[in-house]
């Protein structure tokens, strides 16, 4: 059974004035010796190594991957 969540008037508060608008700039790159560090705490063992020819460097501890860095979108990822 689902519950009811019931708010009175009272309870919503009036906006007076305008809200400010939050926009999201241009993604940056994180800097490579922050990513390795981070890398290094995670898995000490790991290495970055080219992935073919698109430029995205990935490191490996054994089988499992811990980082990925993808210079052309900015997308990395750091996995415990």
């Amino acid at each position: 059974m689902a519950a009811k969540i019931t708010l009175s008037p009272e309870q919503v508060p009036e906006v007076r004035h305008p809200l400010p608008v939050m926009r999201l700039e241009s993604a940056v790159l994180a800097p490579d010796t922050t990513i390795r560090d981070f890398v290094k705490h995670v898995a000490p063992q790991a290495e970055f190594k080219n992935m073919g020819q698109t430029g995205l460097l990935a490191a490996h501890d054994g089988e499992r991957l811990v980082s990925y860095i993808n210079p052309t979108t900015g997308e990395s990822k750091i996995f415990p």
